[in-house]
């Protein structure tokens, strides 16, 4: 037995003893150990390996936007004709119109009205476009699994680590729609298994809090973790190879300070779980001074904690506007 399984279990018994409702189909009787795995699931894989085939917990994902996977694929080349670009946004007409709301939205900074694609990459830059195209696929992939609280917190978690990572980025001189975009995919493993088993990873979140082994509960129950779905998703979507690392190795605390990609992203990770934005059993007991220790000191003197503070606030208007592009 796992240590999932032994942790649900004890939590089965502690709601039957205290007369808690165990929600229909996630109790110890009725499924969550009992994931029917494939026989030929495979065994442990070592950290950092390529997946040669499709994990079983992964056959069941909802379809990513077409659109932003072969954006992700462009950003990976040397050149890309902007006319390229807004020609592959505006092929999905649906798609192309939530992506112009967004950047519409008081959020993004626009100065005047943003009507067509090619507009925006005039307002807004390819980099910043390129983020609003991600933010809207992810929200679009999650779909109605964002309605669980528990999963919803999963995504204000990529959210926020998005908009910290960008902050850290200005500071240390980094691009910062560069890393805006790492924060939005660090979890995207995490995403796609909830995506996949909602009601399942909602549960493991449950019985994981207060814990520090998500990661080993993953494991457990799905036969990988969020990282490692993070790094076979980065390939079989043609992801460019940096995003590799963002996805397997954010939990790593990086050593020694600096202004590396990695340690920016990781600092980002926890200042967003110190605001409130950590997922259950991950989060940060360091407060937003530790996590800035990671950077060098004049990156660190340059960071605006102001906005820092203000992540909260930007969160809740943007999941406003997001339901709102869910609704049309």
């Amino acid at each position: 037995m796992g240590r999932y399984s032994e942790a649900l279990e004890r939590r089965s018994l502690a709601e039957t003893e205290t007369g808690a409702r165990v929600p229909a189909g996630v109790g110890i009787d009725e499924g969550l150990t009992r994931i029917r795995v494939p026989a030929r699931a495979g065994e442990r894989r070592q950290a950092g390996a390529r997946l040669s085939e499709r994990p079983w917990a992964l056959r069941k994902l909802p379809p990513f936007p077409p659109v932003a996977s072969k954006l992700m694929y462009l950003l990976a080349q040397d050149e890309v004709p902007l006319q390229k670009v807004a020609e592959l946004i505006r092929s999905d007409s649906a798609f192309s119109a939530e992506v112009l709301r967004l950047a519409n939205s008081p959020l993004f900074g626009a100065r005047a009205r943003i009507s067509t694609i090619s507009h925006a990459l005039c307002m807004v830059g390819f980099g910043r476009l390129y983020s609003l195209v991600i933010t809207t696929a992810l929200s679009n992939f999650l779909g109605s699994a964002s309605s669980n609280p528990l999963l919803a917190q999963c995504w204000r978690h990529s959210l926020a680590c998005a908009l910290a990572a960008e902050e850290l980025a200005m500071a240390a001189g980094v691009n910062k729609d560069y890393l805006h975009t790492a924060g939005l995919l660090h979890d995207v493993g995490r995403l796609a298994l909830a995506a996949a088993y909602p009601a399942e990873y909602a549960r493991m979140i449950e019985v994981a809090e207060g814990q520090m082994d998500l990661l080993e509960f993953e494991r457990d129950l799905f036969e990988i973790d969020h990282c490692e779905a993070g790094q076979w998703l980065v390939d079989q979507w043609m992801f460019p190879a940096d995003f590799r690392e963002f996805t397997g190795c954010h939990h790593l605390r990086p050593e020694g300070r600096g202004q590396s990609p990695i340690l920016l992203l990781h600092a980002a990770c926890g200042i967003a779980s110190f605001q409130g934005f950590g997922v259950s059993g991950e989060a940060s007991e360091s407060g937003v001074e530790s996590c800035l220790d990671l950077l060098d000191a004049p990156a660190r003197g340059r960071v605006d904690v102001e906005r820092l503070k203000a992540i909260p606030a930007r969160i809740s208007q943007l999941e406003q506007e997001l339901l709102g592009l869910r609704a049309q």
